[in-house]
C-alpha cells in the first residue's frame, strides 16, 4: 500500500485526526507545521551575544569609535574651512561693480544676502557638531564614554556605531525630543 503525500514527507507535515478527541482544540488545523531539526553546537560561542546588560565597552570597541569620530572631526574641520571661504568670498555684485555701465539690481543683493545666510547657518551647525565630537573624543579617553548622561545605563553599541558621539541612550533620547528630559 501507497503512504500518503503527508507522510512521505518525515518529519514536516503531521497530520492530525478527523475527530476532534476530549482536552484537543476545537478548530486546530488538520496539518501542523513541524519545524525541521538542526544540530545544535556543544561548544559555545566566542563572543557573547548582543545586548550585554549593564556592561561597559570593550578596548577594541572604544579605539574603533576613536578613530571614527577623530575621522569625522578631520572631515568637519576642512568642511568649516570650505564653508569659512564661501562666507567670505564677494558675491557676484561686487565683483562686477568694477565693469562700467552695468547696473547693480536690488535681487543681486538678496541673492548674495541668502547665500551668505545659509553658509552661516550651515557653519554654526557643523561647528555645534565639532563641538559633540570634541566632548565625546574627551569622554573616550575617560571613563564617561558610552554612558548615557542622563540615566548613567550604557548606550548600546547600534548607537554608537551611528551616531560615536551620542550622548544618550535611545530612550532618554525620545524623551529629549518630546521635551520631557
Amino acid at each position: 500500500m501507497r503512504a500518503k503525500k503527508s507522510q512521505r514527507k518525515e518529519g514536516f507535515l503531521i497530520k492530525a485526526p478527523k475527530k476532534a478527541k476530549q482536552g484537543s482544540l476545537v478548530g486546530a488545523p488538520r496539518f501542523a507545521r513541524q519545524a525541521p531539526t538542526r544540530p545544535v553546537s556543544a561548544r559555545p560561542t566566542k563572543t557573547p551575544t548582543r545586548p550585554r546588560k549593564g556592561s561597559v565597552l570593550r578596548k577594541n570597541e572604544i579605539e574603533n569609535l576613536r578613530r571614527a569620530l577623530e575621522a569625522e572631526r578631520e572631515r568637519l574641520i576642512a568642511q568649516l574651512a570650505a564653508l569659512d571661504e564661501t562666507a567670505s568670498l564677494k558675491g557676484p555684485s561686487e565683483v562686477n561693480q568694477d565693469i562700467p555701465g552695468y547696473s547693480i539690481h536690488l535681487a543681486e543683493y538678496a541673492t548674495d544676502n541668502q547665500v551668505v545666510e545659509t553658509t552661516l547657518a550651515q557653519r554654526a551647525l557643523q561647528a555645534e557638531r565639532l563641538a559633540e565630537i570634541e566632548q565625546a573624543l574627551q569622554r573616550t579617553s575617560q571613563t564617561g564614554y558610552g554612558v548615557c548622561q542622563n540615566c548613567s545605563r550604557p548606550i548600546s553599541l547600534e548607537r554608537l556605531k551611528i551616531k560615536p558621539f551620542a550622548q544618550f541612550c535611545v530612550p532618554c533620547r525620545q524623551l529629549k525630543e518630546q521635551g520631557r528630559l
